[in-house]
């Protein structure tokens, strides 16, 4: 067994760790934004009850999320194409959220 070519460290798996490296570079730089933005909405007495409800939403989001896809991978019979569909589902909700975040900015003129 040679110690490249067996291992994680393949030439054939560099999209998954250039994924991977993304994604947690990603993760860790705004991690704290959303507690922040948080912190700044909420008044001190009731910060830990909003801290904790952003948390709490965001991995409830993570649970439906995945049996939302092994549920709809397994009616549809393709993983692929279930992965495919939570991300157009994740681009639609993503512009839905930037057009009507634009909207409340214009409205406001913040």
């Amino acid at each position: 067994y040679g110690l490249i070519g067996d291992s994680v460290l393949d030439w054939a798996n560099w999209p998954m760790l250039a994924t991977l490296s993304f994604w947690s570079l990603g993760g860790t730089l705004l991690a704290t934004a959303h507690v922040a933005a948080v912190s700044d909405e909420v008044n001190d007495s009731s910060r830990s009850q909003a801290i904790a409800l952003l948390r709490t939403s965001g991995d409830v989001g993570y649970l439906c999320g995945a049996a939302c896809a092994g549920i709809s991978a397994d009616l549809v019979g393709d993983v692929g194409l279930a992965m495919q569909a939570g991300g157009a589902v994740f681009l639609g909700a993503t512009t839905w959220f930037g057009f009507k975040s634009a909207a409340l900015n214009k409205l406001y003129k913040r």
